[in-house]
């Protein structure tokens, strides 16, 4: 058998099915009808594909990355905050001894830092050669790329 071929169990074929069934309850299909259970499939569904989303802006911070979706909800998610609204901005002021603050800070760093190179990648870059511009000074050349080039070329920053 070819060791490079095989792949350990647990790892990469189980772990996409593990996370949304277990830790979003993704299998409770407990209507009898259509429409119901299928509302009852999407929402997690769509709540793996934003947490997704959010492994990837964080992929240079290997913490917040390696962790799974119950994990994040327990050492991210679930802190009490006060939420402050404004017309501008949602602010959220958590306690400063909360040991996951350092840790959401930079998460929350990281998802906006990707947003904005992601916002900038698609209004500049239509097929052709592109500059993505970070923070007023500093550009750096993208050509024809993927987003999912984005973390890369945030981790050279």
């Amino acid at each position: 058998m070819n060791p490079g071929f095989y792949v350990q169990r647990g790892n990469v074929p189980e772990r996409p099915i593990d996370e949304p069934k277990n830790d979003l309850h993704m299998d409770r299909l407990s209507s009898q009808r259509f429409l119901a259970n299928s509302h009852k499939r999407m929402t997690p569904l769509l709540a793996y594909a934003l947490y997704v989303l959010f492994r990837e802006a964080n992929e240079a911070t290997p913490k917040v990355n390696r962790m799974e979706v119950n994990t994040a909800r327990t050492r991210l998610f679930k802190g009490g905050a006060l939420v402050q609204a404004t017309h501008r901005h949602l602010w959220f002021r958590v306690a400063s001894h909360w040991p996951g603050a350092t840790l959401l800070t930079r998460a929350v760093k990281a998802v906006n830092l990707y947003g904005t190179a992601k916002r900038l990648l698609s209004r500049e870059n239509r097929g052709t050669g592109a500059l993505l511009r970070l923070g007023g000074s500093l550009a750096l050349p993208v050509f024809g790329q993927t987003p999912r080039v984005i973390p890369r070329l945030l981790r050279r920053l």
